[in-house]
């Protein structure tokens, strides 16, 4: 086979590898293995490139995620490769948030390849989209495989993929913390995302660490100790952060405050979610009423 869709474009993942069957994760997104000639072919072509900078040759066990497309109706070769690289930006950059939304773990994919015809033995067009891998970071779980039975990541995909997410809250700080190299930086955008989705619709300025620990604890948790945990997680998060900004941390983060960056990823990925689902929820009144009651 030369791929699962034609005509399509294909991004393997750094930070997944293992062997799985084919899952369609909604109507117009496969996650696979490669095929035996495809990950030959596909191989030979990357061989020939030089100077591209996180394009090795794939081994068997690479998760591919591979996308239906339509070809461009185009007069010229470079309207036409302007096409397929803003079509494949756009697709791993969707595929890319649908998969860190669904799990933590890192995730990323830095080049895109396409079949040229539909025949067992055809030639690939490869483009580079990144130079990042994805950051592998203490306490940070793997990945899970992608399996037929993993509502989760099947749900987000039937559900967003055909949505413009450029409008969702908090989602660019959320992304932007994946391709994060420092620390540091990694627990300010994190924080700048909640901030977006808990206090930017508030007039009043005041105590802002406190309510938006206090709102994003009780949106997310019922009355008692997991409450008060998220409470505490977020303002010792907010507290940090400000740290940081100001110049008042001269020091890699402790072990600690690590395992705290990873528990404020979890908590804007769940609010994230929620805003989703229902965003007026967020705006200050409701998140008030939620306060309240």
């Amino acid at each position: 086979m030369t791929s699962y869709f034609y005509p399509s474009i294909v991004a393997p993942l750094d930070g997944l590898s293992g062997q799985i069957h084919p899952v369609e994760v909604c109507s117009d997104v496969v996650m696979r293995n490669p095929y035996p000639d495809e990950l030959d072919l596909v191989n030979r072509t990357i061989a020939l490139l030089t100077g591209s900078y996180g394009i090795k040759p794939m081994t068997s066990n690479v998760i591919l995620m591979e996308s239906k497309t339509t070809p461009p109706q185009v007069e010229t070769l470079d309207e036409a490769n302007e096409y397929w690289h803003k079509f494949a930006t756009s697709f791993i950059e969707k595929g890319l948030t649908l998969l860190r939304l669904a799990h933590p773990g890192p995730v990323n994919s830095r080049f895109f390849f396409r079949p040229l015809a539909n025949v067992s033995m055809c030639g690939y067009s490869i483009g580079q989209i990144s130079m990042i891998p994805a950051i592998r970071r203490a306490n940070y779980p793997a990945y899970p495989l992608p399996t037929a039975t993993d509502m989760a990541l099947s749900d987000l995909f039937s559900r967003y993929w055909q949505r413009n997410m450029d409008d969702v809250m908090g989602l660019r700080w959320f992304n932007k913390a994946y391709a994060e190299l420092n620390s540091d930086d990694r627990i300010a955008h994190l924080v700048f995302g909640l901030e977006q989705l808990l206090v930017q619709d508030d007039n009043e300025p005041s105590y802002l660490a406190y309510k938006m620990a206090l709102r994003g604890a009780c949106l997310l948790s019922p009355p008692g100790q997991e409450r008060n945990n998220v409470f505490g997680t977020l303002r010792k998060a907010y507290r940090l952060r400000s740290k940081i900004a100001h110049g008042r941390l001269n020091r890699p983060l402790s072990d600690d405050e690590l395992i705290l960056t990873n528990d404020v990823e979890d908590i804007l990925r769940k609010i994230i979610l929620l805003w989703l689902t229902d965003h007026t929820r967020l705006r200050a009144e409701a998140l008030d009423d939620i306060v309240l009651s």
